[in-house]
């Protein structure tokens, strides 16, 4: 359920609200002069905020996607000056496609590099390229685009070269299975900046191809904001809210709140013994868990192997039965240690484990303050949490301890 959440998030935001609104947009047809002056400007907004944030940020791809869309933009409002815009339009609709399917199969190696420099040569020389094939023999490109190699009417029906089409549906299809295997909101983002990107490519250019080939740029801009927002607000092995967000949500919580902080017990003995991989697998578990708890409690993930819980307007003894709910499914949960045969899917519910595969008992202890009847800081209210905690180690673990 966990990753269907993930995945619908992350193709929806920013693409699935960005592209209908822009197109809702295109088709006002009584916009006003400040829309109209906004949306006119937007290319050159989006180029300069995608140059920089990809700068700014490190990333490469956005850096590179930019300059694709900018070179199909000004392919298609320059085609009628080159001759043969047809044809122009036709290897535009090929190349791009391709073009992007290349941006979201690359891994990340910073732009300022050999290998940064070559990338962006690789997109440079494909309009020269394109040039000297329309100016020494166009016949070629044109019985290439003109292939019927499919003979479908639904196809024909797109008003662009089958090639161009086959190029569209492979790069949806790869990418789409990329992003089912490596969910990532830049990848999704991707899938909707190639169809922003083919809209304009149907529109032959002029100022409807400009507003959706911004479209695309402008989704891949916001993506990357999102990925930076989740980076720094976001645990990615949990999928928690970090620190940093948990000391903003203090801050907005007001004065009326309480706090838990949970640990694994003995979670470096379940790392030295197991290795690591089961330590992360703890950890998801119990994060997993923490999400659910009752209450209206909020998880966070402080550090290593502690976490955070926050109850806003709730007093300790409102807290403690759903503590107590979260510290005993813990522990009843259990956890299967993979063995070398076991395949990376869950057992389905209800299905014991073979026998003789190892168990792992995992627990946790609370620690527990309320602000109420205590003067200080968030920072202190966690302190005084801390040592709550630290009790329920020292006495003997598992356990909930309560400020007093």
């Amino acid at each position: 359920m966990l990753l269907l959440r993930k995945l619908l998030y992350y193709l929806l935001i920013p693409g699935g609200l960005v592209l209908p609104a822009a197109i809702a947009l295109h088709r006002w047809s009584d916009r006003p002069a400040g829309v109209e002056n906004a949306i006119d400007i937007l290319p050159y907004l989006v180029l300069s905020a995608g140059i920089f944030l990809g700068w700014r940020f490190n990333r490469s791809r956005l850096i590179l996607a930019m300059l694709v869309l900018t070179v199909a933009d000004r392919a298609l409002f320059l085609a009628p000056e080159l001759g043969h815009p047809e044809l122009v339009a036709g290897l535009v609709a090929l190349l791009l496609p391709l073009n992007v399917l290349w941006i979201g199969l690359i891994v990340e190696r910073g732009l300022v590099s050999t290998c940064g420099f070559m990338r962006i040569f690789g997109i440079l020389v494909q309009p020269v390229a394109v040039d000297v094939l329309l100016r020494h023999d166009p016949q070629i490109l044109r019985s290439f685009l003109g292939m019927n190699v499919a003979p479908l009417p639904f196809l024909q029906e797109w008003g662009l070269p089958q090639p161009a089409l086959l190029a569209f549906l492979l790069a949806v299809t790869i990418l789409v299975m990329r992003f089912w295997l490596r969910p990532h909101v830049f990848e999704g983002t991707l899938l909707w900046s190639l169809v922003a990107s083919m809209i304009a490519v149907r529109a032959g250019g002029g100022e409807t191809t400009s507003f959706f080939m911004a479209t695309g740029g402008l989704m891949l801009v916001i993506a990357v904001l999102e990925s930076s927002y989740f980076m720094a607000f976001r645990d990615e092995l949990t999928g928690l809210p970090s620190r940093r967000a948990l000391n903003e949500y203090l801050l907005r919580s007001g004065g009326h709140y309480t706090v838990a902080m949970v640990d694994v017990d003995h979670f470096k003995k379940v790392n030295d013994t197991h290795g690591h991989d089961v330590g992360d697998q703890v950890l998801k578990m119990v994060a997993s868990r923490m999400m659910r708890v009752g209450g209206g409690g909020k998880a966070f993930r402080y550090g290593g192997e502690e976490f955070t819980l926050v109850f806003a307007g709730r007093d300790s003894d409102e807290c403690v039965p759903h503590l107590e709910n979260l510290r005993r499914e813990i522990a009843d949960s259990g956890f299967t240690l993979r063995g070398p045969d076991r395949s990376g899917k869950k057992p389905k519910k209800g299905k014991k484990p073979p026998k003789g595969r190892k168990q792992l008992k995992v627990t946790v202890s609370i620690g527990t303050a309320a602000t109420s009847g205590h003067k200080g800081s968030a920072e202190d209210l966690i302190k005084m949490a801390d040592e709550c905690l630290y009790k329920a180690k020292q006495g003997g673990r598992n356990k909930v301890v309560v400020a007093t």
